[in-house]
């Protein structure tokens, strides 16, 4: 399904996420993002800010053709839990109570 720019411009006057845009239509976020680009359009990131983040399950893409997955970790997320997105960064995973937990830590200030 494919979204007119009258749709795209009252969908974000609503408030909806660039995410929830996406699902909706079934188009790519980075489709959806080229599109508002186009019409001049800012996108809607106040869902990092609400929390909306922590709530929506997201797609893991293949990293080619292998089973291995990609995804991205949101600056909002990193910031709550106290590390600076803008320095280098390092995460190991780590299965806690059948759960898989992502670790993370800034790089070591050797100084």
């Amino acid at each position: 399904m494919r979204i007119t720019e009258k749709e795209l411009r009252k969908e974000i006057k609503n408030g909806m996420s660039l995410y929830a845009i996406a699902r909706k239509y079934k188009m790519s976020v980075s489709s959806v993002h080229e599109r508002m680009k186009r019409y001049g359009l800012k996108a809607n990131y106040r869902f990092a800010k609400d929390g909306g983040y922590k709530k929506e399950w997201r797609k893991l893409s293949r990293n080619n053709k292998c089973l291995s997955r990609i995804f991205s970790l949101p600056s909002a997320l990193i910031r709550e839990i106290g590390v600076d997105p803008t320095k280098e960064l390092y995460g190991r995973w780590v299965v806690k109570d059948g759960m898989l937990v992502l670790e993370i830590k800034e790089e070591a200030d050797e100084s």
